[in-house]
């Protein structure tokens, strides 16, 4: 990918998990959408956003 260059805004996407553990599908969807009609220009899905550090 030599000469490739990546702009714009990548936002890490959070997994929200409800109250049994389980994926919750409906927020996950709604973050989705909030960050599309936020205009960011792609998303880093199951992906790590450093709060282990």
């Amino acid at each position: 990918m030599t000469g490739t260059h990546f702009t714009g805004v990548y936002p890490a996407m959070t997994t929200p998990f409800d109250a049994t553990g389980d994926i919750d599908h409906d927020q996950l969807r709604a973050d989705a959408e909030r960050l599309e009609a936020a205009g960011v220009d792609w998303v880093v899905p199951v992906d790590s956003i450093g709060e282990s550090a």
